[in-house]
């Protein structure tokens, strides 16, 4: 894995999702964290994001409570990994399986290897 590449094509159409997943694998080294990060590292005007709680769960991803990237409300648990794993936090059972249905349409175009979730302000404030 050189590189990733975002959903709608260019990065920096919506460089939150960079950021928060660069951010969360800063100091990993597996294949993907490293592919993240260097993607990150080759541009500009990413948002800073903080990371607290950072923990990596064996063979499902990384997760850690994130701040920043434009939102003054509650650090909000974020997850980048595994498509099951990464959905659990999504809101409910219905929004999980939206995501699961995003990624399998999408993995049709390409191969999706790692997803990005992010909570809710709503859910993190509660």
């Amino acid at each position: 894995v050189a590189a990733i590449s975002h959903a709608a094509g260019d990065p920096l159409s919506n460089p939150v999702p960079l950021a928060i997943a660069a951010s969360l694998e800063r100091g990993a080294t597996h294949p993907i964290a490293r592919a993240v990060i260097n993607t990150a590292a080759g541009l500009e005007g990413l948002p800073e994001v903080t990371v607290s709680g950072f923990k990596v769960v064996a063979g499902a991803g990384v997760e850690g409570f994130v701040r920043g990237f434009g939102s003054d409300g509650p650090a909000r648990l974020a997850r980048f990994g595994s498509v099951e794993w990464a959905a659990e936090i999504a809101g409910g059972p219905e929004r999980a399986a939206a995501i699961r249905l995003r990624v399998a349409e999408r993995s049709s175009e390409g191969h999706i290897t790692a997803v990005l979730v992010v909570q809710d302000a709503a859910e993190a404030a509660a």
